[in-house]
């Protein structure tokens, strides 16, 4: 089971990767540079996850708990950010549940379920 659930990791970091060189410049900037460090912090952590090592179970968490922090901040921004209308309550919640949102708050959370279990950390040595 550990092993599907690494599976998934590596396609929710493939979408993230997406979603970061898709709002970057094609110019080199720190910004350009910020996404290959946390490219490679993110095939790092899955080589060590995938080797249960424990220093990439903590640094796992790290990284779901940045992504949870960046999908909160997603959940805000679509939530309050509107220059010309007034949204109803439904197309507010509409924006929340969207997928290019909800999967920043979804998948991380069940990424710290899953690994916070102690059956599972019994696993990483």
């Amino acid at each position: 089971m550990k092993k599907t659930m690494l599976i998934f990791g590596m396609l929710f970091a493939g979408y993230i990767g997406y979603a970061l060189v898709d709002m970057t410049d094609r110019l080199v900037s720190l910004r350009t540079v910020l996404n290959a460090g946390i490219f490679i912090a993110v095939v790092v952590c899955f080589v060590g996850l995938w080797k249960s090592k424990r220093w990439a179970l903590w640094f796992s968490w790290g990284l779901a708990l940045a992504a949870l922090v960046w999908g909160c901040y997603l959940i805000h921004f679509v939530w309050t950010f509107w220059l010309f209308a007034s949204p109803t309550l439904s197309e507010r919640i509409a924006n929340v549940l969207h997928p290019r949102v909800s999967v920043f708050v979804i998948f991380p959370v069940a990424w710290l379920i899953y690994f916070t279990r102690s059956k599972v950390r019994a696993l990483f040595a």
